[in-house]
């Protein structure tokens, strides 16, 4: 899985707090006592205080007792657990939860682990009993154990791979008894990362039935560009990882240290976000690389004609009208399942895409992490307000509606400064980001030298002119005499480019145009196929509701008919863009049916309306995106 997609974990204490949490949470030891029914209880102790995580008396009583607040179903839900212990809790999780369901489970501490290993090699026949469960548990096949000290990142990693439209509102999160006092920062990150990845994918879902006819539409409309187009991949053939990178940003700050970046080119990649193209062209100066995200960003800020000219980083989902009027080098970051389908069935390969925060900059972070570049400097990423403008050269700009929520943050003076809601999920996204960098250890420095705006958290702040000094070698006069023997960077990126040839060669290209017809072809099969599964659900559920559980039988080719459909369907080229495209029209409803109480003949029937809507849906689908196909 693609490692941006761990970007929203919030753990953002610096480096010397962690160490000292590391120390604070340290346990001195761990042992088995007696209880009353036979089961050991576990015990640690830390700092002259003693943590029972299990009851002293009765053990299975208590985790009995524990497990009632669950009730035991027959769909498939996801389930986490913050703790294993001696894998009581785990197990009756597991005993209520399907073969299907996922329990996910966060242990922050390996050492108990250990420890229960180690004590079952010379322990009683129950200390024995003990690791025989865990090793079941971790052996089952529902189960993905994360263990907080061997890998930080894989929870989030975890529920990003197992949770989906659907799966979110039914989502069990429960704790393993004395866990939440013993390891609190650890249990509040826990939750946080679970509300985190929640809101994500709500606004995912959000996101995608909003933009999902621009989506597609632009998908299709943009196909021309593959002929010439690279991956964004493709630049570390070009672009070594000591070259500097500035993400120029059009926040307010951007106007104190603008004229600088005519000193920086030549020695640094620019590497310019839409909205600050035109503040750049209208001074003359022109960024190596530009960047474009959204599926409806304005075509204004290419009015300029030299912008057509810079080499840029496109989306496959980006505004046509602005991928069509560019005549220069294109990089796709982004290929969307579908396009991925289509390069591969030609015998390429191609990367995972890009996760991104959801705004432009994020965007070239993140591209910039995936090609790791080792310095990477902010300008104009202020996130915050400078008296009521909004973006450099005093420009305000109400975002994408004009009920934003405003908020008051910390600035790189240590003041408060006024931001907005949207802002706030951005710098938390950078300041994750950073926080992943530093957790596996990557050599690499974010450097934030906007100037002003909102503070980002394990971020180097200094002024533009100290970094140009530091990670260019060049003398800007701000610190005479700092950059005594520092070498200096040279790179032209207008020239490095001239040496990728395109993805495609020419033959490949014809062949992806042939494989993207059948794709097209293949929506009128899909389309009769759905609406066939459809009538053939709406059979079968008349059939339950004639003879109740008793149609089972009578039904069950039907059934793997369906399955045969939906198999077709998933084996498609262009099914990820149906997929996309119909999910948003029935996840809530799919979502309740999952979700509500009642008895086995009506849960049987749930399920195959579940699937009548899933069906219904991807014939609509086809339909739309066959019309969107000019």
């Amino acid at each position: 899985m693609n490692c941006w997609e761990t970007l929203f974990k919030i753990m953002t204490e610096d480096s010397d707090g962690a160490e000292a949490m590391e120390e604070k949470m340290k346990i001195e030891k761990i042992y088995y006592m007696a209880s009353y029914d036979g089961e050991p209880a576990l015990v640690l102790e830390r700092a002259d205080r003693q943590f029972r995580m299990n009851s002293g008396y009765s053990p299975l009583n208590e985790v009995k007792s524990w497990a009632k607040q669950f009730k035991k179903d027959s769909i498939k839900k996801v389930a986490c657990l913050f703790g294993l212990g001696t894998g009581l809790f785990a197990k009756a999780l597991l005993d209520i939860l399907t073969e299907d369901s996922r329990l996910i489970v966060f242990e922050p501490e390996k050492l108990i682990i250990d420890y229960c290993r180690d004590a079952a090699g010379e322990g009683e026949p129950a200390e024995q009993a003990i690791y025989e469960r865990i090793s079941q548990i971790i052996n089952d096949k529902r189960v993905r154990l994360c263990v907080y000290n061997d890998d930080k990142l894989a929870f989030r990693e975890q529920l990003f791979a197992n949770l989906d439209y659907y799966m979110v509102e039914g989502m069990i999160v429960a704790k393993h008894t004395m866990y939440d006092r013993l390891y609190e920062e650890d249990y509040i990150s826990f939750l946080h990362t679970i509300n985190e990845v929640r809101e994500r994918i709500m606004v995912n879902k959000n996101t995608l039935a909003r933009f999902r006819d621009n989506a597609s539409k632009n998908v299709l409309t943009n196909m021309w560009t593959i002929e010439k187009m690279n991956l964004v991949s493709q630049l570390k053939e070009i672009l070594p990882k000591e070259v500097p990178a500035i993400i120029v940003s059009a926040g307010p700050s951007l106007d104190k240290n603008v004229e600088l970046l005519r000193k920086a080119k030549g020695h640094c990649l620019i590497f310019a976000v839409d909205t600050a193209i035109p503040y750049l062209l209208k001074r003359d100066i022109i960024p190596d690389l530009t960047v474009t995200v959204e599926p409806i960003k304005p075509i204004k800020h290419y009015l300029d004609p030299r912008s057509e000219e810079i080499p840029a980083v496109f989306d496959s989902e980006s505004n046509p009208e602005i991928v069509g009027k560019h005549r220069d080098r294109v990089f796709i970051y982004n290929c969307r399942g579908y396009v991925k389908r289509l390069l591969e069935a030609v015998g390429k390969t191609v990367p995972e895409d890009v996760v991104s925060g959801g705004s432009v900059a994020t965007a070239a972070f993140a591209i910039l992490y995936e090609l790791e570049i080792k310095n990477i400097i902010l300008i104009g990423q202020d996130l915050a307000y400078s008296g009521e403008a909004t973006h450099a050269g005093g420009v305000e700009s109400k975002g994408i509606n004009n009920e934003i929520g405003y908020e008051m943050v910390e600035d790189i003076y240590g003041n408060q400064v006024r931001t907005r809601s949207d802002w706030i999920g951005y710098l938390k996204w950078f300041e994750s980001a950073i926080s992943v960098i530093r957790d596996l250890k990557k050599d690499i420095r974010v450097i934030d030298a906007t100037e002003g705006g909102a503070k980002i958290h394990g971020s180097e702040i200094m002024t533009l002119a100290s970094a140009l000094e530091t990670f260019c070698g060049l003398e800007t006069g701000d610190t005479a005499g700092e950059n005594a023997g520092r070498k200096t960077i040279f790179y032209d990126f207008s020239e490095e480019i001239k040496k990728l040839q395109p993805f495609l060669n020419e033959e490949e290209y014809r062949e992806f145009l042939g494989k993207k017809a059948e794709s097209i072809a293949q929506l009128d099969t899909m389309k009769k196929q759905a609406l066939k599964a459809a009538e053939n659900c709406k059979k079968v559920i008349a059939a339950y509701e004639k003879e109740g559980l008793n149609a089972a039988a009578a039904n069950k080719d039907m059934e793997l008919e369906l399955a045969q459909i939906r198999a077709y369907c998933e084996s498609c080229y262009i099914y990820p863009m149906v997929n996309n495209y119909a999910v948003s029209d029935i996840a809530e409803e799919v979502s309740r049916l999952r979700l509500s109480e009642a008895d086995d003949r009506q849960k049987k029937i749930n399920e195959i309306l579940q699937k009548k809507l899933a069906f219904e849906a991807i014939a609509n689908a086809c339909e739309a995106i066959k019309g969107f196909d000019k």
